[in-house]
């Protein structure tokens, strides 16, 4: 081969290796920015799970409690579950029948 066609390879070559080369670079900026900012995210919601509630009061733990005080939060939290499935079961039944007034 003449000798300007390895001169073009060898320029080819060496163009190829330095966009590859910025490309790479840019890249790791890029992550380097996207971790800063995951770094600042979690350390800044970490610091409000540490940080003190001064109007909160400390509570005992279930098991410490007598046995009627567990029983009243179980009773009193499923009865709030079963007023949540009721409600989603009436818009529920609302909706089909707007629907089917629309339609017929």
């Amino acid at each position: 081969m003449a000798w300007w066609i390895w001169l073009l390879l060898v320029v080819f070559m060496l163009a190829v290796l330095i966009a590859g080369s910025a490309y790479v670079v840019l890249r790791a900026l890029a992550l380097m920015h996207v971790a800063t900012a995951l770094g600042t995210t979690v350390s800044e919601r970490f610091g409000r799970l540490d940080a003190k509630d001064p109007d909160s009061t400390p509570t005992r733990a279930i098991f410490t409690e007598p046995l009627q005080v567990a029983s009243d939060n179980y009773a009193t939290a499923h009865s709030r579950v079963i007023a949540r499935k009721m409600a989603a079961r009436r818009r529920h039944i609302e909706r089909w029948k707007n629907w089917l007034r629309f339609n017929r």
